[in-house]
């Protein structure tokens, strides 16, 4: 049924920005090796948003590019003070899998707050650690994104959280873009876009 919906509504509307999935991402800066999300801005959702759309709720995806041989990864969380110069600050957690992508619970990224952080990521290959290299992200408050949207709360799905989609990625927030994304019923579209959102 969900997937006959998305059909209507892709064929419905066919040639507007909400109607499928972005292209390719807007990826800002340097790569860092293998750590891939979260980059850049990360929405800090108020309760009322993570309420409209679940996904927001402030856990957090640690992607990585996938290691050959690795045997499990490793993620480490710090606060940094935002500027070139910043050092880090004391270990905030730990993540630990056998899988690329290791989940913040919802504890863990909400305790984060609004900031400026660096994860540090490394490899379990053949018992060794192999070190993955550090990305920055900074969890921002933005009044005017979560008006916008929380006005396409109301919308029917998939319309919905399309249409979110769209908005979080043309603004340059990738990381929620893809939360949301994850959220949505599987389907060659979507599938599509979370790989292509991978890339460097």
């Amino acid at each position: 049924m969900l997937l006959s919906v998305a059909i209507w509504y892709a064929v419905e509307h066919a040639g507007t920005s909400e109607a499928a999935f972005p292209g390719a991402p807007l990826l800002r800066g340097s790569s860092t090796g293998t750590l891939l999300f979260p980059r850049d801005r990360v929405l800090h959702a108020s309760e009322k948003l993570a309420a409209a759309f679940p996904a927001l709720d402030g856990s957090l995806a640690f992607e990585l590019d996938t290691v050959a041989g690795a045997e499990g990864y490793e993620v480490e969380v710090a606060r940094h003070g935002g500027d070139a110069f910043a050092t880090e600050e004391a270990k905030l957690f730990e993540l630990a899998g056998s899988s690329p992508t290791l989940a913040a619970d919802r504890a863990q990224g909400t305790g984060l707050g609004v900031g400026d952080f660096t994860w540090t990521a490394r490899a379990k290959v053949r018992g060794l650690d192999e070190p993955l290299g550090q990305r920055d992200f900074a969890i921002v408050d933005d009044a005017a994104l979560t008006e916008e949207l929380l006005a396409l709360a109301d919308r029917a799905e998939p319309e919905r959280s399309l249409a979110a989609v769209n908005l979080l990625h043309a603004k340059g927030f990738l990381t929620d873009a893809r939360a949301i994304a994850r959220s949505m019923p599987a389907s060659p579209e979507r599938d599509a876009y979370l790989s292509r959102a991978r890339g460097r």
